[in-house]
């Protein structure tokens, strides 16, 4: 038998962000974001733009280039604007928030919370001091096994990881064994989803199934809020990293395409396609 309350988190304060919020704490750490007829857009992969949040579904008279000087353009789509799709976003989706209890996840999921109950204390991560002095090295045992993403020194940690500590939009959830911390989970939410946005744990650790209990655990959390959100987006289908996938499947998230609205300047769509062709997936949700 699972006992839920190990995963309850009903006392923790999040909030819904709206567009603007996010986009001005985006613009306030750097990040470029532009304000095309009402809407925001962020700068990625060297001048490609899309909206602050993915999940948007902008209307037909909002899909326009968000600055003459991209290259290219992403934007998921409204029902009203559906005869301008020509892609779409793949991500890993799940709808029902409210509803979650452990019987909604596949046996083996249940089995690893089992595990994970026993071991491990799910609780928000209030201080950076602590996530610095304790992260960092599990974010470098993350980094040793997967090769994800580039390699911060300590001081860039501290800086990026600073960022998520000044907003009541996001949620910092760490792992503990004994005290100790062995994995964290950042999220946040933006009108009605909430995206799983980074999850890092030390290798040592894996076995004690903290990743499972910290995603559980949030969205417990979203299904103790009725209203706060509708849906929950654990990233873009990474097609190339089949495990990663059946992981996400089996703690409910389905493997959705969002209809969108590409647009690349004249030549780029081919090279995208030929250089990179799992990015240009995620891009566009095409082979």
């Amino acid at each position: 038998m699972i006992s839920e309350r190990a995963f309850d988190l009903s006392g923790m304060p999040l909030e819904a962000a709206t567009e603007k919020a996010i986009a001005t704490w985006l613009a306030n750490h750097g990040t470029t974001v532009v304000n095309q007829r009402g809407r925001y857009w962020r700068a990625s992969h060297g001048g490609v733009f899309q909206p602050v949040h993915w999940m948007a579904r902008l209307k037909s008279e909002e899909i326009r280039k968000p600055t003459p000087w991209c290259w290219g353009y992403r934007a998921t789509l409204d029902d009203t604007a559906a005869t301008l799709a020509n892609a779409t976003l793949p991500v890993h989706f799940y709808d029902c928030p409210e509803g979650l209890d452990a019987s909604c996840l596949s046996k083996k999921k249940r089995h690893n919370l089992k595990i994970c109950q026993k071991k491990v204390e799910i609780r928000p991560i209030e201080k950076l001091d602590l996530l610095v002095d304790e992260g960092y090295p599990l974010y470098l045992s993350a980094h040793a096994r997967t090769g994800y993403g580039r390699r911060l020194s300590r001081a860039a940690f501290e800086s990026h990881m600073a960022r998520f500590f000044d907003a009541g939009f996001i949620s910092v959830l760490g792992g503990f064994l004994d005290g100790r911390l062995g994995g964290y989970l950042i999220s946040f939410c933006v009108e009605k989803t909430a995206y799983l946005d980074t999850l890092v744990l030390g290798t040592e650790d894996r076995v004690c199934q903290i990743g499972t209990g910290l995603k559980f655990a949030f969205l417990k959390y979203l299904g103790s809020r009725p209203g706060l959100v509708t849906e929950v987006i654990d990233g873009l289908h990474a097609r190339e990293n089949e495990g990663l996938c059946i992981y996400k499947e089996r703690m409910g998230f389905k493997i959705v395409q969002v209809p969108s609205r590409v647009w690349f300047m004249p030549g780029a769509d081919k090279a995208l396609q030929i250089c990179w062709p799992d990015k240009y997936y995620r891009l566009t949700g095409r082979s």
